[in-house]
């Protein structure tokens, strides 16, 4: 027998109003995740061009790394996520995203 109660019913009842947020961000990822995978399929004859010595063997081991990373990942910093929570690894992973870009910036104003 299952030891449903009324309060469990209730909260049951209560998520159903969350479906459309949580279908909406599970779209996004999916697209995320989808579009390295476009981005790269789109830079790969660019690098084809841009370096003369790069064959399409070493531009298939890129593209199985990408591919494997993103199998992994999934499976590492899922747990992760699911242990300390979602938004603080989300947080995590926007700041290791946008903070390499600006290394650059001041690299040049150290050196200049």
């Amino acid at each position: 027998m299952s030891n449903v109660t009324s309060g469990n019913v209730g909260a049951v009842a209560d998520a159903a109003k969350y479906r459309g947020k949580v279908l909406a961000i599970s779209i996004a990822g999916y697209a995320f995740d989808g579009m390295d995978i476009m981005v790269f399929a789109l830079a790969a004859p660019l690098l084809l061009d841009a370096w003369a010595s790069l064959t399409l063997v070493q531009l298939g081991v890129v593209a199985t790394c990408m591919l494997l990373g993103m199998s992994f990942g999934g499976y590492i910093f899922g747990p992760i996520a699911d242990k300390f929570g979602r938004k603080q690894r989300w947080s995590g992973v926007l700041l290791s995203l946008e903070s390499p870009p600006v290394f650059p910036v001041f690299v040049q104003i150290t050196f200049s």
